[in-house]
């Protein structure tokens, strides 16, 4: 299976010759920071004073953009969204921007997404103050993607094979279609509304208990951060500044050397 890294790698740099004085930040920080890792680039080196052993640990990029990074991320969002769940009928809702809309929205990312989320949020609040519709006040999750949602069925798959092959080997559109999903640096792309919003929890939790609904089980996860920046290991979620390496021969903690540097062949 091809990686989106590898793609990055081999394609990344004539992408950036061809394209990058229209290129926005945001999209060259996403490639290079995907680019590089699990790579030497942000790797370090561990020696054992001891006995003279050395370990060599890559580390990931932590771009929320990642697909490696993010995987897993998607399950503990769920798990933290149950302890909001009403016994009530819900919803799906889907506004989309015209496609006349699309070259000022490029231009003008965090404004426009900003509007994008405000109105669509007054409007439903509007609809249900109607005594005609609900007559009160709406709790609501918005959530920023791209594409209008569509589903099919493809038979065995082989259809589907066939329509995404010529997009995952013409690697410049396959760039460009990839980089329509990068937010603004920061940019919040989930929301609440209404009772969900934060400052209206506790009426939520009260509201729980009113309809016999409580509270689920609260998830093994911690909080998770939505952050491009590389603060504590992927796997362990300890900061990388205070990790413990200890020697697989001796069982003594290395030390940290220098961060490693992508020249010539890698270290296995």
């Amino acid at each position: 299976m091809v990686e989106i890294a590898e793609i990055f790698r081999q394609h990344g740099a004539q992408y950036r010759e061809k394209f990058g004085d229209n290129m926005l930040p945001s999209h060259r920080q996403m490639m290079r920071a995907i680019e590089q890792c699990r790579t030497a680039a942000l790797g370090h080196v561990y020696t054992c004073e001891e006995c003279g052993e050395t370990e060599y640990l890559y580390h990931s990029c932590r771009n929320r953009h990642c697909p490696k990074c993010q995987n897993g991320k998607a399950q503990q969002w769920l798990e933290k969204q149950r302890d909001m769940l009403l016994s009530v009928r819900y919803f799906l809702l889907t506004f989309t921007l015209p496609s006349e809309l699309r070259d000022v929205t490029r231009s003008h990312q965090r404004l426009a997404y900003d509007l994008l989320f405000h109105t669509s949020a007054a409007a439903i609040q509007h609809l249900a103050g109607d005594p005609r519709f609900v007559g009160g006040q709406m709790g609501m999750v918005g959530v920023l993607h791209t594409w209008v949602v569509h589903c099919q069925p493809v038979g065995s798959g082989l259809t589907a094979l066939k329509y995404l092959a010529p997009y995952i080997f013409r690697a410049e559109e396959f760039i460009r279609r990839f980089l329509q999903h990068v937010l603004p640096k920061g940019f919040v792309k989930v929301r609440y509304y209404g009772f969900l919003s934060s400052g209206l929890r506790q009426r939520l939790a009260a509201l729980r208990q009113q309809i016999d609904c409580p509270p689920a089980e609260q998830p093994p996860s911690s909080e998770v951060a939505d952050t491009d920046a590389q603060t504590v290991d992927s796997q362990t979620d300890v900061p990388l500044s205070n990790q413990v390496v200890r020697c697989p021969s001796c069982g003594r903690v290395m030390q940290r050397r220098p961060i490693l540097r992508p020249q010539g062949r890698c270290p296995p």
